[in-house]
């Protein structure tokens, strides 16, 4: 137990090394960024020829623990990190400790693919019917049958985010080098600093918004919105306690939703006006990751606290777990099955939790 609080505040440590500083002021500020292609941030072709990844099968334990059905997976524990729906029906997610990238389907099956080097993070479908996912040194592309390319990229953005934008391209976030960056499903990177960003200031979370421009999370306390052409507005909102933005997407009633780790979900217009949810959401349980449900609300997950809840889009906040489902639950999905699916990077397992 003593050790399992100990890694948790070590990756509290990284969330708070991902966040953006604050800038001391409050409103809104627009900047052009992103047009000079910094040296080794543009590479249209792959570091290699793609190959095929070495890939093992096996089965998940299933278990149910109060409102949450769990899948144990049968391999050492390998740190389950982000989570997305393949374009094949199964749960796609990055296996941090272990270099993996794995598939689930809804009976359990399990399959794993290697290649994938430093802490894969972030992962997502995109528009070419791939999976894209952010590593320490590459954005990786794996089709649905194994086969691998590495696009190698300037940053070391081993916690970033990757979500697939309005343009058809991806985009995705380096924490640690204060930039979002732009990827071609042809594998051409161009990269966006992070206006008034210092060292180890940079953004975390990223999605598109009902504006079709791209929208990220910052630490204390900002919040960012990125034009396809690259022309960033930065936000201001108070916020007395420390803590840093999480992961952020598009809710059903048109607004942005985001989480933070005081202990705090955030609605935000899409013109930068913030307001903050906290009734319902146990002290300390550090929220993290989040998305849309196909019931209209929002369904986020817990570093600690029961795990997994549920906001209402008139902010009522109920937490779904129990005090067993294991807290260190990072990022969240809707499966095809229309459940929520959600890592649980200690526990070694995907949950899953019927709205």
């Amino acid at each position: 137990m003593r050790i399992s609080l100990r890694l948790t505040l070590c990756f509290l440590v990284l969330l708070i090394l991902a966040g953006c500083g604050n800038s001391g002021s409050s409103g809104s500020s627009s900047f052009a960024g992103g047009g000079s292609n910094p040296a080794g941030s543009s590479n249209p072709n792959p570091s290699s020829s793609p190959t095929g990844t070495n890939t093992t099968t096996s089965t998940a334990t299933i278990i149910t623990n109060g409102a949450i059905r769990k899948f144990i997976l049968p391999s050492l524990p390998a740190g389950p990190f982000g989570v997305c729906l393949g374009p094949d029906g199964r749960v796609w997610f990055t296996r941090q400790n272990a270099g993996l990238v794995s598939a689930l389907d809804t009976s359990g099956n399990l399959q794993d693919f290697s290649g994938f080097g430093s802490q894969p993070s972030g992962i997502c479908s995109g528009p070419d019917g791939n999976l894209w996912i952010v590593t320490g040194t590459t954005i990786a592309r794996l089709t649905p049958s194994g086969s691998l390319t590495h696009f190698p990229k300037a940053g070391i953005a081993s916690f970033g985010k990757i979500c697939p934008g309005p343009d058809g391209n991806l985009w995705y976030t380096d924490p640690l080098s204060l930039r979002v960056s732009r990827i071609t499903p042809a594998g051409v990177i161009t990269d966006f600093p992070v206006p008034n960003s210092g060292t180890g200031q940079g953004p975390l979370g990223i999605c598109v918004g009902p504006d079709n421009n791209l929208w990220f999370t910052c630490g204390n306390p900002r919040l960012g919105r990125l034009t396809t052409a690259g022309t960033f507005t930065m936000f201001d909102y108070p916020l007395a306690a420390g803590g840093e933005g999480g992961s952020i997407c598009q809710g059903r009633d048109g607004n942005l939703w985001f989480t933070h780790t005081s202990g705090r979900i955030f609605r935000a217009t899409t013109g930068g006006a913030v307001t903050a949810f906290t009734s319902g959401i146990s002290s300390g349980a550090f929220p993290v990751g989040i998305c849309s449900g196909l019931d209209g609300n929002l369904y986020f997950t817990e570093i600690q606290g029961r795990g997994v809840g549920r906001i209402t889009t008139a902010g009522v906040i109920t937490e779904l777990g129990d005090t067993t489902t294991g807290a260190n639950c990072l990022d969240i999905c809707v499966g095809s099955d229309s459940n929520l699916w959600f890592s649980d990077f200690l526990g070694n397992a995907l949950g899953v939790l019927t709205p």
